[in-house]
């Protein structure tokens, strides 16, 4: 009797798992886990746009790509310091192609109550720790790329914030994806734990020149102990052949606050998984972000927000534009869970148009298991409002340079609320030379 051949796997998985055996067997620990995630990921399989979570995003431009590993780099693509925020006197810690480059980042002495390791140290050093750290953690069809990551990390960062620590500058983190003709799998990997009644302000800054056609997919945990407060800004703009695929998750404890900005420009495709979860009586969370989709471009925000216990606030306020023949998704989904009585929680999704051949879909969901709640959401799309276009075009303003100004105020509604002046003032100048200038977003 003749056994009928194993199915055949899809295209892109193949490809993976081909370049997982280039890396050679091993049998650590590390190894282990890794192999368990990149089995787990093809178990899954490919998000298609049958799966809900991803209803309005087609991985095709994932797929058609012939990933490589990443090289050593000798060199960055010219012009790095250009796409950087200006950052006197902070700690800069520079990744390329997913990997740490010392000779690019700048210390600023040893900062009391901050450890800061690359997991490249940790898995050369300690396995085990490695092994606890990439974990085994339930993944949501969501962010099912954080198994890509997990089955492929090398190199990222552990940091660690001692309890009572104030830290008076920010930290930033930032991750080049160098120019080659190769499209080069990286995967960097932050993991943040924040110590009881801590402050941390931490920015994650993803570049690439116009070159790169690497696949990056980024993970950031981040665990926030009782009455800390981590602001995370995370800032992405690359090159027009990127695809980004990131996520970031938050575990908020008790009385502690999470705060988040983010900003989506470039790339061919991108996606940001944002899951938070309020776990303490008086957490709180306040999710910012602002992406404008350009060209044939497509970006994807999902959120999702656990209300898990009592007496715990959140806040959204996501803005986002498409132009030319863009695509944008925002999803934004709070769950108020059984006992998670006396939850407040606001979201606010809205869109601009900014061409007839651009689209966005927002999809704003509640679900409450709870009766003692205030939970509303809201979400609009549209175009300049004419009225107000006509007023400036009666005061003698062009109209090119009209429009920009209505769309630079759309923007900068959110803008406002980034506390940190050097990321405002390096979002702020990239939408106002956009809208007021060249009208272009080239890194």
């Amino acid at each position: 009797m003749s056994v009928a051949p194993l199915p055949s796997l899809p295209v892109a998985l193949e490809r993976l798992r081909t370049l997982f055996a280039a890396r050679g067997g091993k049998t650590t620990p590390v190894a282990v886990a890794q192999q368990a995630a990149l089995e787990q990921f093809i178990s899954l399989g490919l998000p298609t746009t049958r799966d809900e979570a991803w209803k309005y995003t087609s991985l095709r431009r994932f797929e058609s790509r012939a990933l490589a590993l990443p090289e050593s780099v000798t060199a960055v693509d010219a012009g790095l310091e250009s796409r950087l925020l200006a950052a006197d006197g902070w700690q800069r810690i520079v990744f390329v192609n997913g990997r740490h480059a010392a000779g690019l980042s700048t210390a600023s002495g040893v900062v009391t109550g901050l450890r800061v390791r690359t997991l490249a140290s940790i898995l050369r050093d300690d396995p085990v720790e490695a092994a606890t750290l990439l974990g085994n953690d339930d993944v949501t069809t969501s962010a099912r790329f954080d198994l890509v990551n997990r089955a492929f990390v090398d190199d990222g960062l552990v940091i660690d914030v001692a309890a009572d620590a104030h830290l008076a500058q920010p930290l930033y983190l930032v991750f080049e994806s160098s120019g080659s003709d190769r499209a080069t799998l990286t995967t960097p990997r932050i993991i943040v734990r924040s110590g009881t009644h801590s402050r941390l302000t931490l920015i994650e800054h993803h570049v690439s020149g116009e070159r790169a056609e690497h696949c990056v997919a980024a993970v950031t945990q981040l665990s926030l102990a009782e009455g800390s407060q981590v602001e995370h800004y995370r800032l992405r703009r690359e090159g027009s052949k990127v695809v980004h695929l990131g996520s970031v998750s938050a575990d908020v404890g008790g009385s502690a606050r999470y705060i988040s900005h983010t900003l989506s420009l470039g790339g061919t495709l991108s996606r940001l998984d944002l899951a938070v979860r309020l776990a303490g009586s008086g957490a709180s969370c306040e999710l910012n972000g602002v992406f404008l989709a350009d060209g044939t471009q497509h970006t994807d925000t999902h959120s999702c927000i656990q209300h898990v216990v009592p007496k715990t606030q959140s806040s959204q306020d996501y803005r986002g534009l498409a132009d030319g023949k863009g695509r944008g998704v925002f999803n934004g989904k709070v769950v108020v869970h059984k006992d998670a009585q006396k939850t407040d929680a606001k979201q606010s999704s809205r869109n601009l148009l900014l061409s007839n051949t651009a689209e966005i879909d927002t999809r704003p969901e509640l679900e409450i298991y709870a009766d003692d709640v205030k939970c509303s959401h809201g979400a609009t799309t549209g175009q300049l409002d004419p009225t107000a276009l006509f007023y400036l075009r009666s005061r003698g303003i062009a109209e090119d340079e009209a429009r920009g100004l209505l769309a630079l105020a759309f923007v900068e509604t959110v803008l406002k609320g980034m506390g940190i002046e050097p990321a405002r003032d390096y979002v702020s100048g990239i939408f106002r030379q956009y809208f007021l200038d060249s009208k272009a977003l080239a890194p």
